[in-house]
């Protein structure tokens, strides 16, 4: 799906519902914005089981979602669903979120993720915007999740000038074999925009190998 819509907002619901084998050249695996848009984009997963969706357009990113840098404020919530597989040549595995406002991402109880990797940045989710908001709770397992790039699960970016602002929680969730092969296997922050940055873990396991945790060179 594509939009060119100008005005107005985007909200996409879908419940108990399957995608399987998409394929797409450029961004947006699944639901793809189009440049310009400049309103709000959100997004909402219930029961929904994502797998074999694939992006194989050089730069093309967002296995799920792809919002542009003229968008403003977007809101994904994911629940109680199941994504296999999926790959993208660019950044974000799942998600890439550009945009002038604030861009949220809450993945919530009872949802799985394996095999998802992403050819530049983020191997689950990529934010590019000003402020930031990145919960997992509840998540049963995400695994075998990696960037070829920075930050195998995250990698936020920011404008150059601020105020800027990440606020990560990981609640009750379970990540093992992540990995990025640069830096970074679950997160990684650069200093441009000079961000505020809150991290909370409480009640989460995260597992992968030893030198996966810190510089992540290939073994």
């Amino acid at each position: 799906m594509s939009s060119a819509l100008s005005t107005g907002s985007i909200s996409i619901n879908c419940q108990k519902t399957t995608f399987d084998t998409n394929t797409a050249t450029g961004s947006g695996g699944l639901f793809s914005i189009s440049s310009g848009y400049q309103r709000p984009v959100d997004l909402t997963f219930n029961s929904v089981i994502a797998k074999l969706t694939s992006i194989t357009g050089i730069g093309g990113g967002g296995g799920i979602l792809y919002t542009p840098p003229t968008s403003t404020s977007s809101i994904v919530t994911i629940g109680a669903s199941t994504f296999i597989s999926n790959t993208v040549a660019g950044n974000g595995g799942l998600f890439y979120l550009e945009g002038t406002d604030s861009k949220s991402v809450t993945i919530n109880t009872a949802t799985s993720i394996s095999g998802t990797s992403a050819g530049g940045k983020g191997g689950l989710i990529y934010i590019n915007s000003k402020s930031q908001t990145v919960v997992f709770s509840g998540v049963t397992l995400v695994e075998n999740t990696q960037s070829t790039l920075e930050g195998g699960i995250y990698y936020p970016e920011f404008p150059s000038i601020g105020p800027n602002t990440l606020s990560l929680t990981l609640f009750q969730s379970t990540f093992t074999n992540f990995k990025s092969p640069v830096e970074g296997s679950f997160l990684v922050v650069n200093s441009l925009g000079s961000p505020v940055v809150t991290v909370s873990i409480s009640q989460t396991s995260l597992a992968c190998k030893p030198n996966d945790l810190y510089w992540n060179f290939p073994t």
